[in-house]
């Protein structure tokens, strides 16, 4: 994953939305806050990630490679 092009490519589809990314050094989960509210909504970019569980979240995938 290039960091920099996702960053890029979020800024342009959700402008002025909130961007974090997980580790700066090591970039492996990019997060745009859409809706800074009591039930966020987000778009996450991810390389990778260790299997872990939400009790409260619904996960819609979408791969492009």
């Amino acid at each position: 994953m290039n960091p920099k092009r996702v960053i890029v490519e979020l800024k342009k589809l959700y402008p002025g939305k909130k961007i974090v990314v997980n580790t700066p050094e090591f970039p492996l989960e990019i997060v745009c806050e859409l809706d800074p509210i009591k039930q966020t909504r987000a778009v996450a970019v991810i390389d990778f990630a260790r299997p872990h569980y939400h009790k409260k979240t619904q996960k819609f995938r979408s791969y492009k490679r």
